[in-house]
């Protein structure tokens, strides 16, 4: 994988000897983290402005989400493009079109969700297609380099009012 762990900021010196900060301090001041937390914390904070959840309740159900999306061929396929275009992912929902678009997108799909079956029975509306291409719009616009992603998932949207999650994301 081309993914390396930052473990510390080097400042002050030469680039062999100096001074070095670990990076948990320092991404705690910059309000970041690990990407692989960045996208959860992003659905979380999405889904609390519509609901009172207890701390961590989004994060766990993305997770766990994950892991079903993952039993099914077709969301090997889509859990690998979006690995490899996360970044593309979390430059995209940082930009204030990006996370309306984000927003706009998750809010009726995370609506009272509680289990990973509620977000896969799912139906998905002309609406919500509307707004996956618009998400998908901005993230062209932000990030050209995630095209790849971006023809994927409009090939699994596009057509797919009415259908579930579960068919649109597993199967």
């Amino acid at each position: 994988t081309p993914w390396r762990r930052i473990v510390g900021l080097h400042r002050k010196g030469n680039g062999i000897e100096g001074a070095g900060s670990p990076l948990p301090p320092i991404a705690k001041a910059l309000q970041v983290g690990p990407l692989d937390e960045m996208l959860p914390a992003a659905v979380e904070a999405v889904a609390d402005a519509e609901n009172d959840r207890p701390a961590g309740f989004y994060r766990h159900l993305a997770r766990d989400l994950r892991a079903r999306v993952g039993e099914g061929r077709t969301g090997r396929a889509l859990l690998k493009s979006l690995d490899r275009h996360r970044l593309d992912l979390v430059a995209t929902a940082l930009t204030g079109d990006g996370k309306r678009a984000l927003e706009a997108t998750l809010a009726p799909i995370l609506r009272g969700a509680v289990t990973t079956d509620d977000i896969l029975r799912y139906r998905l509306t002309e609406a919500d297609i509307e707004n996956f291409a618009r998400l998908l719009e901005v993230m062209e616009r932000v990030r050209p380099e995630s095209a790849p992603l971006v023809i994927l998932a409009r090939r699994r949207f596009s057509g797919a009012r009415g259908q579930t999650m579960d068919e649109v994301l597993v199967n």
